[in-house]
Formats: structure tokens, C-alpha cells, sequence
């Protein structure tokens, strides 16, 4: 018999922590019940980036419907600073899916010390 190995060795260990960044894929370790911390360190981090996203994008967005009567201009602008996230949000998520997929735990600076305060 083979020994067991390390949380992140395991192609299928690394698939379900690479997923864990694709939107809200993240819920696929809790729900398949992952016990080892390198898929939960992935999902957690996977689940925080998400949420941290979708509240700024809704808050530019929500921000663009409460200057609309300013104008065109100003709303679009909120719009778009939306839609800058979300390119942020892509870029982000492709290279943590890519470490994960590789079997490695790095941190994503800001969403640690987030989640670092909220004790999750």
C-alpha cells in the first residue's frame, strides 16, 4: 500500500480546490464534505473572493441607479467601474485556479486579512 498523502497531492483534491475560485463553485468541498485543510483553505478563500466581488460590483451598481439624476455620464461611469471589478474579479480567479490546479496554498493578500477579522 501506498502512503496517504498530503491535502493537494491528489489530482482530485486539486480539481475540487481549483473549482472552488469559479464563481460560486466554492460550495463543492463543503458539500462533498472535504476534510483536508488545502481544499478548505481553497474554498474558503474561493467563497471570500466571490463575496467580496459581487459586494462591490453591487455597490458601483447601486451607486450608478443613485447618481443616474446627475446624468448619463455619471451613471455610466459607477457602470463601469462595476464592470472593472469583474475583470479584476476574472483575472483573479483564473491565476488562484491555476495555483490550486498546480497543488499550492498562496494567500490572495487582502481577502486573508479579511477573512483573518471575520474568523472565518
Amino acid at each position: 500500500m501506498s502512503p496517504k498523502k498530503k491535502g493537494g497531492e491528489e489530482k482530485e483534491d486539486r480539481l475540487i480546490a481549483a473549482l472552488s475560485y469559479i464563481f460560486i463553485l466554492g460550495l463543492i468541498p463543503y458539500i462533498a464534505e472535504k476534510k483536508d485543510e488545502f481544499t478548505r483553505f481553497h474554498m474558503r478563500q474561493g467563497l471570500a473572493l466571490f463575496v467580496i466581488w459581487f459586494i462591490v460590483f453591487l455597490g458601483f451598481y447601486l451607486l450608478s441607479f443613485i447618481f443616474s439624476p446627475l446624468g448619463e455620464g455619471v451613471s455610466n461611469f459607477f457602470k463601469l467601474l462595476g464592470n472593472l471589478t469583474l475583470l479584476v474579479y476574472v483575472i483573479l480567479m483564473v491565476i488562484w485556479f491555476y495555483y490550486a490546479w498546480q497543488g499550492q496554498k498562496r494567500e490572495i493578500g487582502f481577502v486573508t486579512k479579511i477573512l483573518k477579522r471575520v474568523r472565518v
